[in-house]
């Protein structure tokens, strides 16, 4: 598809992955639908629960530092679309793992260092 001059730069962003359709609901943001099915796994213990805790935080704190860095508003749409790729890309590493079963405390670990990095910051 050709893009209008200035926007050549889509074209060079990855694929996005697309949530399964149990992630819809109940809230429109399938990371906050991720967090609220692991809550609810009774199968998961203390410590991944923490780290849960961790990537529910460094996405919202991932969210401040972008609204605070671009004044207020959401003004530099590359940018805005590289780190919307990047949270989704860890919610298909963190579902999977849930739904493997098999490293789930792994995939929230890198979820949260590479969000805490992208906004240039330790992991809380």
């Amino acid at each position: 598809m050709t893009k209008p001059d200035g926007w050549e730069w889509l074209n060079e962003l990855p694929d996005e992955w697309r949530p399964p359709q149990e992630l819809e609901v109940p809230t429109s943001d399938p990371g906050a639908n991720l967090a609220i099915r692991l809550l609810s796994d009774e199968r998961l213990g203390h410590d991944v629960r923490v780290l849960l805790g961790q990537w529910i935080a460094e996405r919202s704190l991932l969210t401040l530092w972008f609204m605070g860095d671009s004044g207020g508003a959401w003004v530099n749409l590359r940018r805005e679309a590289e780190l919307a790729i990047l949270d989704s890309n860890h919610q298909h590493a963190v579902y999977d793992a849930w739904i493997s079963r098999s490293g789930l405390a792994e995939a929230l670990q890198g979820a949260v260092r590479a969000l805490a990095t992208a906004r240039g910051a330790e992991p809380q």
